[in-house]
């Protein structure tokens, strides 16, 4: 007969199911033309969205305007992320025009006011 190790650490859990399980292990990569066609959009979304089926007629039209909307924009706004001393983060404007900066940055958010 053998003894059992007392400080053995339990068996662990299964993996998390979910959307945390989808975004550790798998990568979506999310294909839109860059015609700006509703239409054409949805169709190649269809094509590479896991779950595309399962949607409804809204959830699929308001994914194919922003991933169409995405593919429209310039360039994503740039920060600084600057540690404050009593915790938590700060972020900045990174660039040479800090009002050009802060109203991408407000759009990023999807902000109302400053």
């Amino acid at each position: 007969m053998t003894r059992k190790n007392a400080n053995a650490k339990p068996a662990r859990r299964a993996g998390a199911t979910g959307s945390k399980a989808l975004a550790k292990g798998k990568t979506i990569e999310i294909a839109v033309p860059e015609s700006g066609n509703l239409a054409e959009a949805k169709n190649t979304l269809a094509k590479g969205i896991p779950g595309w089926d399962q949607m409804t007629s809204e959830q699929q039209t308001e994914l194919a305007e922003i991933a169409t909307a995405q593919c429209k924009q310039r360039q994503p706004v740039k920060v600084t992320l600057t540690r404050k001393p009593g915790g938590g983060m700060s972020i900045g404007i990174a660039g040479e025009c800090e009002a050009h900066g802060l109203l991408k940055l407000q759009k990023t958010f999807a902000a109302v006011s400053m």
